[in-house]
C-alpha cells in the first residue's frame, strides 16, 4: 500500500521489532506444479506476511530488504520455519512445503545449527521442507548454499533455485550445486515464445 511505502525507517524498525516479539507472521501457501503436468502439485510454497496496526497485510518484498539491513532476517526466517515445521502433513494434502530462506540467515552459525538440529528431530507429521533460494543470492553465496543444500538433502529434505535464468548466461555452477529443482524466471521463458 502507498502508506506502507511512505513509512519511515524508524516505523519499519518498530514494526519489525513488534513482529518478532509477538511472532506475528502469517503464512499463506500456493501450489507449485510441473510445467509438463499442471494437474499434479509438486509442493506448496510458503509466503509470509506481517500485519500492520491498520490490519493491512504486508508482503515479504516490502519488509525483507530493511530486515536484511537491520540484521533481522535470520530471526524472521526462524519464525517462518518454526511455523512451517508445526504444520501437519495430513492437513496440507501434500508432503512438501517450500520455504524461501535468505543466504544471510545461513551465514548465521546459530541459525544454521538450530535449523539442522530441528530437521533431524522433526516429528513424522511434519512436512518435508524444500528451501528455496533466489538464484542471484545463491550465486553470491555459492559455497554456503552448496554445503547447506547437501546437508538438508542428507536429512531427507531438499532445496531449489527460484528466478533461475534472470541475468545469468553461464549455468555451469548448477553442476556443483545440484538443487532438487529449478524454477525458471518468467521473464526468461517469455523471451522463448
Amino acid at each position: 500500500s502507498a502508506d506502507a511505502t511512505a513509512r519511515g525507517q524508524q516505523q519499519w524498525k518498530d514494526l519489525l521489532s513488534q513482529t518478532l516479539r509477538d511472532r506475528n507472521i502469517h503464512l499463506f501457501v500456493q501450489k507449485t506444479v510441473r510445467c509438463d503436468d499442471p494437474a499434479r502439485t509438486v509442493h506448496l510454497e510458503v509466503y509470509s506476511r506481517i500485519r500492520e496496526e491498520s490490519g493491512n497485510l504486508l508482503s515479504a518484498g516490502m519488509f525483507m530488504p530493511l530486515a536484511e539491513r537491520l540484521g533481522l532476517v535470520s530471526a524472521l526466517d526462524r519464525i517462518v520455519l518454526e511455523k512451517a515445521m508445526l504444520t501437519n502433513v495430513e492437513s496440507l494434502g501434500v508432503a512438501q512445503l517450500a520455504v524461501n530462506v535468505s543466504p544471510s540467515s545461513l551465514k548465521d552459525e546459530a541459525f544454521r545449527q538450530w535449523l539442522l538440529k530441528s530437521l533431524r528431530t522433526l516429528p513424522p507429521t511434519a512436512p518435508k521442507l524444500r528451501f528455496e533460494f533466489v538464484e542471484f543470492s545463491a550465486v553470491q553465496h555459492l559455497d554456503l548454499v552448496r554445503t547447506f543444500g547437501a546437508r538438508v538433502q542428507e536429512l531427507g529434505h531438499g532445496y531449489g533455485l527460484d528466478h533461475f535464468g534472470h541475468g545469468f548466461s553461464n549455468f555451469g555452477y548448477l553442476k556443483s550445486l545440484r538443487p532438487d529443482y529449478v524454477k525458471i524466471d518468467r521473464a526468461y521463458t517469455d523471451e522463448l515464445n
